[in-house]
């Protein structure tokens, strides 16, 4: 039986002399930054999957349910009522799961790794959907990835944002219903939220813009 696999990314800080001091091992890194990595792990979507795992998956899942207990007594309403104590009717597997799945308003919906979410979704669907080269939407894909630095360069604000707009706009359009699907149901990460975030990033001035077309 051959295993789905989802990719994952990981980004890493510059290594800082405080970080040495406490793992020597990094010693000759200070200053360094590693590069940032794309890497797969199983993605199980079926029991019949596990089968023969029994052992294991019920250690996770009890791992899982005494997290979530950690995370009820540690949340703002309940960390200064020293008499809570979780219930074993909130101890659901049910309640857990939900816990886990739903996105609050705390959750930051623009970091290095949603934006790289939706960097990718947009990079796989802007050519059909856009009629755009495939260079192009891999160069946005870069862009959306370092947000952070072209968001504060003026020409390619405005570029950037005409784009999202444009993406926007047509995923809604009629005839676009699997690509809308496959957006809302991202499970990743809230893909329209980060969208809305983008686009705020790159709402502001526009001086000495660079056409749309480059991206």
């Amino acid at each position: 039986m051959t295993i789905k696999t989802v990719e994952y990314k990981s980004f890493f800080k510059t290594v800082t002399a405080k970080q040495a001091e406490y793992n020597p091992a990094l010693s000759d890194r200070v200053g360094k930054r590693r590069p940032d990595i794309a890497w797969l792990a199983p993605k199980y979507e079926s029991l019949s999957e596990l089968a023969g795992l029994e052992k294991e998956v019920v250690f996770f899942i009890n791992k899982a349910i005494e997290n979530y207990g950690r995370e009820l007594i540690a949340k703002d309403e309940n960390a200064a009522n020293w008499n809570y104590i979780p219930t074993l009717d909130e101890l659901s597997l049910e309640n857990a799961y939900k816990a886990a799945t739903t996105v609050t308003s705390k959750a930051r919906a623009l970091t290095k790794v949603t934006a790289a979410h939706f960097a990718k979704f947009y990079s796989q669907h802007a050519p059909a959907l856009l009629g755009i080269p495939a260079a192009s939407a891999l160069a946005a894909e870069a862009v959306l990835c370092n947000w952070l630095t072209y968001a504060k360069q003026d020409k390619f604000r405005t570029a950037m944002h005409s784009r999202l707009e444009q993406f926007a706009s047509a995923i809604m359009a009629p005839g676009n219903e699997e690509v809308l699907e496959a957006f809302a149901s991202y499970e990743d990460c809230d893909l329209s939220a980060t969208l809305e975030a983008l686009l705020n990033a790159f709402s502001e001035v526009k001086v000495e813009a660079i056409s749309a077309d480059a991206l």
